[in-house]
């Protein structure tokens, strides 16, 4: 028996008590054909079993290959020194096959198990501790796809996938694209695409015009409400009631302002909100000298800004459709007040209801799962739900981008209002607590089950109760 394995390298490892490699050394023999009887014999609990059978011939001769002819011409002799080279031989042979072969430790196809995190460090892969051998040979295989879509939704969605489902299909790992479209498969929804759409009796630029605005405004074109802190300020309910929304940027840029007046009061300058760049000098000067010190603490001012720039393209284009003379897009305040025209007012509602209104949820994202197919007769196992869906966690936390935040649900989700896209996430599947199979495990009680500690979300379930429920002529201290 060889205490090296296989004697193809790279192929087994030693040390297996249940199989092994025999070895034996054919010696004078002549002739075209080879013949061997094998003979097996069982020790009465395990059946012999030949997995294969190689004969190496010519078997490779030092005597022979690297000697002198001298060496040869005694037969005895020559029958021992190659005998005895062999032993040499069999050694420095499986290492320098070893080194002839090295090329298949870095396919993953042919890789030996353990080096497989090894060859994983050279292509920047971190395998989660539940994946399998089948499912890291795919990842090293498909590294530079892995690796092109890390942090987009298709790259999110095969992580999950891999990290849920029980078999692996390699055209998810080909086409990851391909995903969203599986019947059954896991669904991702970002956030944003869930934002509830404004009120039809809001202001819409397209079918009404600014005067229209300015009459459910009731003339006042102020777009910051001076009782913000009071939520029930009369000001803040006509601006929620004529938008359907409550502008960000306004309070944003009032806020700045309004500091900065009191900064410049105390020096005795005064200071006025531009709506157009200012003709006089020291004007423009002291509106450069506001931007600048107020940048950092205005994100918003800088998306309007970026959002314009994007629009027109040219500042020029810009001030002929607004009738205003800003130098530059980095120079245009978020607006205080109703805009004066058209153009100008169309484009701050759009900023204001598309994005502005996005940002709450754009870095927000869910990955649904589904549940096994009641169908097909599979036993539901919460378990191993629960193990499959921590092992999504910790894929999705590993691979999402660093600042957006995910959450895992099951599939029945899909189909909750307000919470899915009707023709894009939608599907029907049966909740937790209408599986019948679920009796058996103590998940009764109709659509909400008792809530088990590390297996149902928060608002999912319900408390079950401590102790039976009194007799209704009882009257009971803890239920009363």
């Amino acid at each position: 028996r060889s205490p090296a394995g296989s004697e193809l390298p790279w192929r087994g490892e030693a040390g297996d008590a249940a199989a092994g490699t025999w070895g034996t050394l054919l010696q004078g023999t002549h002739g075209r054909w080879l013949q061997i009887r094998i003979t097996f014999q069982g020790d009465g609990k395990q059946t012999p079993l030949l997995r294969g059978l190689r004969a190496w011939f010519p078997r490779f001769s030092y005597a022979r290959q690297y000697l002198p002819p001298v060496y040869a011409s005694d037969a005895a002799g020559a029958d021992f020194l190659d005998r005895f080279l062999a032993l040499f031989e069999g050694d420095l042979t499986r290492w320098e096959e070893r080194i002839a072969a090295a090329q298949w430790l870095f396919d993953a196809r042919t890789a030996p198990a353990a080096t497989l995190d090894w060859l994983a460090g050279w292509v920047g892969l971190v395998f989660d501790p539940a994946t399998d051998e089948a499912r890291r040979r795919l990842l090293l295989r498909h590294a530079m796809t892995i690796h092109a879509r890390r942090g987009t939704v298709p790259g999110l969605l095969l992580s999950a996938t891999l990290a849920w489902e029980t078999t692996v299909d390699e055209t998810w790992l080909r086409e990851p694209e391909q995903l969203a479209e599986r019947v059954h498969g896991l669904r991702l929804q970002e956030m944003y695409g869930l934002l509830p759409a404004l009120p039809t009796s809001a202001w819409n630029p397209a079918a009404a015009s600014r005067a229209q605005l300015l009459a459910q405004l009731d003339g006042n074109a102020a777009l910051v409400d001076p009782t913000a802190p009071d939520e029930n300020g009369a000001r803040r309910a006509t601006l929620l009631r004529a938008f359907g929304f409550i502008a960000r940027a306004p309070i944003e840029e009032a806020q700045l302002w309004a500091a900065w007046v009191k900064a410049r009061a105390l020096v005795n300058t005064a200071a006025t909100f531009p709506v157009d760049e200012a003709a006089a000098a020291t004007e423009r000067s002291a509106w450069g000298d506001y931007l600048a010190a107020s940048a950092p603490c205005a994100p918003l001012r800088q998306r309007w800004q970026d959002f314009l720039a994007r629009r027109w393209r040219r500042i020029s284009a810009l001030n002929a459709a607004w009738g205003t003379a800003w130098r530059d897009f980095a120079r245009i305040p978020t607006p205080l007040a109703v805009p004066a025209t058209d153009a100008a007012l169309a484009d701050w509602h759009r900023f204001e209801a598309r994005i502005v209104r996005t940002l709450g949820s754009a870095h927000r994202f869910r990955i649904v799962l589904p549940l096994p197919d009641a169908g097909t007769g599979a036993e539901l196992d919460l378990d191993e739900l629960a193990r499959r869906r921590a092992a999504v966690l910790r894929v999705i936390d590993a691979e999402k981008p660093a600042h957006t935040v995910a959450e895992v649900r099951f599939g029945f989700d899909l189909f909750r209002v307000g919470e899915a896209r009707l023709g894009l996430d939608t599907r029907l599947e049966a909740g937790l607590g209408r599986r019948p199979e679920l009796a058996a495990l103590g998940w009764t009680g109709g659509p909400f089950a008792p809530a088990v500690l590390g297996r149902i979300d928060l608002g999912g379930a319900r408390l079950a109760p401590v102790r039976p429920l009194p007799p209704p002529d009882r009257i009971s201290l803890d239920h009363g």
